[in-house]
């Protein structure tokens, strides 16, 4: 057991700010390097599969499924398993989503959060790719709900909520949504010039609205900002 799990936790999490907070205080102790090196090292190898699912989507997801196999029978003695878990459930949701098996990809969410949370308990990516789906399957009051749950202090939450107007033709509430993006000068994101785009359509006379909700991808090499 780590003597300091909510720090591995950090570090795991976000590669970014535990670099700094690692400088800051001192640097890792052997385990918690070692944890750092596999979790990297997994990292790698789950963006590698997301290229690969482009093309071989259901080799990508046999080899995923024994992986969970291997993951949970497996000891954990570094405390990465729930992070492993978190790639690869994330990863088979978005192959499911991708090929238009949108209760499948659902399912996945779920078994995520049964298996390693021990509770209904999800996390607020999760939410939004739950939201996708129940959009693609016509469930737009579940949808709703999803994105309220995953709460506007997460980065993408309040653009998808535009995207959700605009399927649900309420085009000046998308607009209202896309023009807080922009005011509030989020550029940073990469979603910003996304609302940007979709601000204009939106000023067009015979706007073409948009059908589906973005995804938000859990691939690790993916970068949120510019």
């Amino acid at each position: 057991m780590l003597k300091n799990l909510s720090f591995l936790i950090i570090i795991l999490s976000c590669f970014n700010s535990c670099i700094e907070h690692v400088k800051t205080h001192g640097g890792l102790n052997k385990e918690q390097q070692r944890a750092f090196d596999k979790i990297s090292e997994f990292e790698n190898h789950i963006s590698e599969l997301h290229t690969k699912s482009e093309s071989q989507p259901d080799k990508v997801l046999k080899e995923t499924q024994s992986l969970i196999n291997q993951t949970l029978n497996s000891s954990d003695s570094l405390n990465i398993a729930r992070n492993k878990l978190d790639y690869l459930f994330s990863l088979r949701a978005e192959i499911f989503y991708k090929t238009e098996q949108y209760q499948n990809s659902i399912d996945e969410i779920i078994a995520n959060s049964e298996i390693h949370l021990k509770s209904s308990l999800i996390s607020s990516h999760d939410n939004l790719v739950l939201a996708c789906n129940y959009m693609k399957l016509k469930k737009y009051k579940i949808a709703f709900e999803q994105i309220e749950k995953a709460g506007k202090g997460y980065y993408i939450t309040d653009y998808i909520l535009g995207n959700f107007y605009e399927n649900t033709e309420e085009i000046g509430k998308a607009k209202e949504i896309y023009l807080k993006i922009i005011r509030e000068e989020r550029s940073h994101y990469k979603f910003y010039e996304l609302a940007q785009n979709r601000l204009t359509e939106l000023e067009k006379e015979s706007p073409k609205l948009l059908t589906e909700l973005y995804f938000p991808t859990y691939n690790p090499k993916f970068k949120i900002t510019k």
